[in-house]
């Protein structure tokens, strides 16, 4: 894999919802965000799917979900962020990020 030497963006969402958030979000991806992360771990499976639903479809495959999974495959999401506990239950999927708390 070759390095471009460009740093990437990459942006973690609030766990609330702010307002104009889904401006924001197009505005970053417009400004050439790689990755925005949706943190959203209270939002049901609706307000999952109406917060993605905003975004832009051009720039769907370039968000990452930390709630209900599933849905990385109806809309082609760039993948998921788990647990470390969870990371075996999730092979398959092209793109998993987990992270370390202390």
């Amino acid at each position: 894999m070759e390095d471009s030497g460009k740093m990437k963006l990459i942006v973690i969402s609030s766990p609330s919802t702010l307002p104009n958030e889904h401006g924001i979000i197009t505005a970053l991806f417009e400004a050439g965000m790689e990755t925005f992360h949706v943190r959203k771990k209270t939002f049901s499976e609706n307000e999952m799917r109406e917060f993605i639903e905003i975004v832009p479809e051009t720039y769907r495959n370039r968000l990452v979900i930390h709630s209900h999974y599933h849905l990385v495959w109806e809309y082609r999401l760039k993948g998921i962020h788990v647990p470390i506990t969870e990371i075996k239950k999730h092979e398959g999927i092209k793109h998993i990020s987990t992270s370390f708390h202390s």
